[in-house]
């Protein structure tokens, strides 16, 4: 690996797979497809999110989901803590 090479693969034998910058200088696996050449693969993932709000806000839907994850959480935690030992245990009687 002193010359630059680089190896991609999990734990096990089933998947050691050799990596090869190519002439655009992007690193990506190397096929053998056997005497016509080496064939490189190294894909490219577009994620596209959309939503209904607009300059990167997000939405009427979406923020009441947030607010309702939080409010349940508050109620939850709220909750908790009035049960003996907690910090506000016996704040309600």
């Amino acid at each position: 690996f002193a010359k630059g090479a680089g190896v991609m693969g999990e734990a096990g034998p089933e998947a050691i797979l050799p990596l090869r910058r190519g002439a655009d200088g992007k690193l990506g696996v190397v096929a053998d497809i056997g005497g016509s050449g080496m064939a490189m693969f190294a894909p490219q993932y577009n994620i596209e999110i959309n939503n209904d709000g607009t300059n990167g806000q997000i939405g009427p839907a979406a923020l009441k989901v947030v607010y309702d994850l939080g409010k349940k959480a508050a109620a939850d935690f709220m909750q908790q803590q009035a049960r003996d030992g907690g910090r506000l245990s016996g704040a309600y009687r």
